[in-house]
């Protein structure tokens, strides 16, 4: 399946990702609060931190080791055998200390029974095996099988969710997708490359220095990505949690839109280098960049002068203590997409894993500056200051390193176009406050508005190049159906 077709499912998948938390979050806020809907996050961080540790790297390095090989199909069955043997022994592993941590830690223990249920997820995680089948660029069986879940989500979400007190069935509900999740998959890629386990230590150790390697690096990113809201619950109380969680959460549905084009685009530079075609590895990289930037401006320009009602209309006003740290965490759009690229698509593509892991590293030692400095004096606003700044600080380091592989061409002046052009968001949201005095319907006109600015202003007053080329793309599909 071609590049372009991939990035179309991802650009549907994206677009669920973005309705997908606007049709639950708000309602959430609403029945839950920010103590229990506080309460679940930090639940869902402590397991999700060891699914991270018992997955090691291999998220990362399965797709990667994959891609090198989605044309030969025993070498393929091979690779998958190994990789899931070693994930399953890890995961069994850390079941049995995740088992021990709800019964010695006390905050735990208070609320072990929702904690309990998270050893489920823990233990289905293992078989999402979501790498195989992005490095296998079944980009489309990947939107169809999450669309379908979500929506099974969203029914039995508003049927069964009700109340405050139903809080551990929203979390039970969250488990349920990760758990059909992985029976799907297990399914389906067993029923077209069935695998077996791998239990010989001469087949399984090559696999163990790379997969440590990237794992040392992935830990030290968990530290700013997951570990700063298990410290602030720790900390502080489940309330700033709460607040803290779900600023985070409303900018991470802009995050995962651009992701979207990264986990197409990952397996396919893969390949690019395996086959030392430098200039159209570079080529790709470069255009990601320059539409990263294009939708950087606005978004971040939009999220920091409409914080207010955007955290009310989707958390409500229970969570205006989530506005300041909104604000704060209004560029994580750009540099965790940036770094993205430099370190995901860049240095790891390239098997550059000890430079990739000294950036992590460094990124990973002030976010533990700053969360221990800050979140007791300024809680969750702490916790955001410190996440923007690992971000900045990741963004810059994987920056020097890729520059050395990669002919980065980035023209400052298409930054300052792109600013200057993001005036006419500020024109929007200044008038639809003085001329809509319902807070939904301006805020439909709002993005209603900027919506179309953005396509006309990219298209026809800077001409993008690449916004051109997706839209002659899209024009050609549309005639051909």
């Amino acid at each position: 399946m071609s590049i372009k077709k991939n990035i179309l499912y991802n650009g549907l998948l994206s677009i669920s990702q973005i309705i997908f938390p606007l049709v639950t979050f708000p309602y959430a806020t609403r029945v839950l609060g920010p103590d229990k809907l506080g309460l679940v996050n930090f639940a869902d961080a402590y397991c999700k931190y060891f699914i991270l540790i018992a997955a090691l790297s291999i998220p990362i390095y399965g797709v990667r080791e994959i891609a090198k090989r989605n044309k030969n199909g025993a070498e393929i069955t091979r690779c998958f055998s190994e990789i899931f043997t070693i994930h399953l022994i890890t995961t069994l592993s850390l079941l049995v200390i995740y088992f021990i941590s709800i019964f010695a830690i006390p905050k735990i223990y208070l609320e072990k029974n929702i904690f309990l249920w998270g050893a489920s997820m823990l233990f289905m995680n293992l078989f999402t095996v979501e790498w195989f089948f992005a490095g296998m660029n079944q980009f489309k069986y990947i939107a169809i099988r999450t669309f379908s879940i979500r929506i099974l989500f969203i029914i039995f979400f508003y049927v069964f969710v009700k109340e405050q007190a139903d809080y551990p069935i929203y979390f039970g509900l969250m488990i349920s997708t990760v758990v059909l999740t992985g029976l799907t998959n297990i399914f389906f890629l067993f029923k077209n490359h069935p695998f077996y386990l791998v239990f010989k230590w001469n087949d399984l150790k090559k696999h163990i220095k790379p997969i440590l390697w990237l794992f040392s690096a992935v830990a030290a990113i968990s530290i700013y990505t997951s570990l700063d809201t298990v410290i602030l619950g720790f900390l502080v109380d489940d309330a700033s949690v709460g607040y803290y969680s779900s600023a985070l959460r409303i900018n991470r549905i802009a995050i995962s839109v651009i992701g979207s084009f990264s986990i197409v685009v990952y397996p396919r530079l893969t390949q690019l280098y395996a086959e030392n075609k430098k200039e159209a590895f570079t080529e790709l990289v470069n255009k990601l960049i320059n539409l990263i930037v294009s939708f950087a401006v606005p978004v971040a320009v939009i999220f920091f002068l409409y914080a207010t009602e955007i955290v009310q209309v989707v958390a409500g006003h229970k969570f205006e203590p989530a506005i300041m740290p909104f604000q704060i965490m209004c560029l994580l759009f750009l540099f965790i997409s940036l770094s993205n690229i430099f370190g995901n698509l860049i240095l790891i593509s390239m098997a550059k894993d000890k430079q990739y892991l000294i950036a992590t590293l460094i990124a990973a030692a002030i976010s533990l500056l700053f969360n221990f400095g800050l979140i007791p004096i300024w809680k969750e606003n702490g916790a955001s200051i410190a996440n923007l700044a690992a971000e900045i600080t990741i963004t810059a380091c994987t920056y020097w390193f890729a520059r050395k592989y990669v002919e980065i061409n980035f023209a400052m002046s298409f930054l300052w176009k792109q600013l200057a052009i993001a005036i006419p968001y500020i024109l929007i949201i200044f008038l639809s406050r003085h001329l809509f005095a319902n807070i939904y319907f301006r805020t439909a006109i709002v993005l209603i508005f900027s919506g179309s600015y953005f396509v006309f202003s990219q298209l026809l007053i800077l001409k993008n190049e690449l916004f051109l080329s997706l839209f002659q793309d899209l024009k050609k599909g549309i005639l051909k159906s």
